[in-house]
């Protein structure tokens, strides 16, 4: 964010996209919650397929729920104030 340097106009598309990202964030850790400590049997191929099933349905739920906000908040920047691509540093 201070990265950034937001101007006051861009900083309702920021916390929109704010907003979302700790939204999803929380649903994550709720998610994470809920998932066993320990696994005292080696899961089926079928049960470990399905386990990879759900993380990745629950990833694009999380995409799927920033997405809009972020795309709305890089439509305000400027292109000094580009973002980085995922990986190349943190906001």
């Amino acid at each position: 964010k201070a990265r950034l340097e937001l101007k006051p106009d861009q900083m309702t598309a920021w916390n929109a996209f704010e907003k979302a990202a700790d939204e999803a964030s929380a649903k994550a850790m709720a998610r994470c919650q809920t998932l066993p400590t320990e696994i005292k049997e080696r899961p089926t191929y079928l049960e470990r397929l399905t386990m990879q099933e759900d993380m990745m349905k629950a990833r694009i739920a999380t995409i799927e729920a920033v997405k809009p906000s972020l795309t709305a908040l890089v439509a305000v920047l400027t292109p000094e104030q580009s973002l980085p691509a995922p990986g190349q540093g943190a906001l």
